[in-house]
């Protein structure tokens, strides 16, 4: 993976975190949230996303996602072509 695409992808994610862990102080969004950033499965992203659906911090976690996303996109992308 392209160095410069994995240290953006990880800087929107640690940047989505602090941010959302700001504008959540407490309750079920928060838990969400710190199990997702502490441990990032996909359960735990799909959980922290439901959580924020609707939420004023939800564009900073999709955001965050795109980047991890594109940063990895070539990769998936290769890997499914050799697998055909």
């Amino acid at each position: 993976m392209n160095t410069n695409n994995c240290q953006l992808a990880r800087s929107a994610w640690a940047f989505a975190a602090a941010k959302c862990q700001l504008a959540v102080q407490n309750g079920a969004e928060l838990d969400a949230l710190n199990r997702a950033f502490e441990e990032p499965t996909p359960a735990n992203i799909r959980a922290a996303m439901l959580a924020s659906f609707g939420k004023p911090w939800q564009a900073l976690l999709d955001a965050a996602l795109i980047e991890i996303a594109i940063a990895t996109a070539g990769e998936i992308i290769a890997c499914s072509d050799a697998s055909r």
